[in-house]
């Protein structure tokens, strides 16, 4: 059976010009054959933009979205609750920790069981933008996965403070900016719990990272 790369380069060469969702595709392309036509094109926009409710003294708690189906949201939100929430809650006792995201797993589920952890599922649209505005900041622990985050994106465009990962942040140009980002689990925990009581990030703002636009549509499948 013929490998990816020789399926599809091929049509690459045939092809006026590829089309990927940031730089970082397009590198990896390039590393290959820098002579196939590609470019990076925006990946997220948006129909308006949102009305941030509450400032930082209105909200409280931290936030996780993503579906379960993709497993990468499984392993970042245990890797984080196992890992990183415990050390955390040791310098914030009464730290809450909200995950939102279809078909939660079992492992997921049972995290409901830990204390300041609470599982919500599946939510609307209109559910979601108010868990949002009520979190103090979004949590994005992501340790695999490639390309743009539609759930970093997202975090943005609501306004939110966001901590992630290096893979969190990856393909998003001047990610570093807005959001605060680590990889080790000490760090992680240390620069959340800052974070949290600083607020020393401002908050996001979608229109302010290159490649996110104020007009269009954002596709939450998978986020």
């Amino acid at each position: 059976m013929p490998t990816l790369r020789a399926w599809s380069f091929p049509y690459y060469k045939k092809a006026d010009i590829s089309y990927y969702p940031s730089n970082l595709e397009v590198e990896e392309i390039h590393k290959i054959d820098d002579s196939i036509p590609v470019k990076a094109i925006t990946a997220y926009v948006f129909s308006d933009s949102v009305q941030v409710e509450k400032m930082t003294e209105g909200r409280e708690g931290m936030l996780f979205v993503g579906g379960f189906a993709h497993p990468p949201n499984e392993d970042g939100v245990l890797w984080f609750a196992k890992e990183i929430f415990p050390l955390m809650r040791r310098q914030l006792p009464n730290l809450r920790f909200r995950i939102v995201g279809s078909k939660p797993t079992e492992k997921v589920l049972a995290l409901g069981q830990q204390e300041g952890i609470e599982v919500l599922g599946f939510v609307s649209d209109e559910k979601l933008h108010s868990l949002y505005q009520e979190s103090r900041m979004v949590i994005v622990p992501l340790r695999y996965g490639a390309g743009v985050k539609g759930k970093v994106v997202e975090a943005l465009h609501e306004g939110a403070a966001i901590l992630t990962t290096p893979c969190g942040a990856e393909g998003i140009p001047g990610i570093e900016e807005v959001v605060a980002i680590e990889g080790e689990e000490r760090e992680f925990a240390k620069t959340g719990a800052l974070l949290y009581q600083k607020h020393s990030k401002a908050s996001g703002n979608g229109t302010k990272i290159p490649g996110i636009r104020g007009k269009g549509i954002l596709h939450r499948g998978g986020i």
